[in-house]
């Protein structure tokens, strides 16, 4: 199995992807890790179009400020809905079907 399969199939948990969320919430990165690659790169567009708005039509700067709360609401509601969407990955991927405690967690 190659490494990238082995990730894939691994069981995700809530701390990575808050770490996701946290870190590279604004292109969707904590949705590819879950694998709701969709969402991700809906999230990505609006992130692109947002950075071209500021940068080339300085003017439209309503049309940035209301993309940027677009985004934070996005990226808020995703943070409380956290538990369920790793629950939802982690049963697409038949790990059980929720979310995984520690002493659950395979051992490598």
């Amino acid at each position: 199995m190659s490494i990238s399969a082995s990730v894939a199939l691994s069981p995700k948990k809530v701390g990575e992807a808050i770490a996701f969320l946290v870190l590279m919430g604004t292109i969707g990165g904590h949705h590819f890790y879950l694998g709701n690659t969709w969402r991700a790169v809906l999230l990505a567009c609006l992130t692109a179009i947002n950075i071209g708005i500021a940068v080339f039509l300085p003017a439209l700067a309503l049309a940035n400020w209301v993309l940027c709360g677009a985004v934070l609401l996005i990226l808020i509601v995703d943070l409380f809905l956290m538990k369920k969407d790793v629950a939802q990955s982690n049963a697409r991927l038949g790990l059980d079907g929720g979310l995984l405690l520690p002493s659950e967690l395979p051992r490598s």
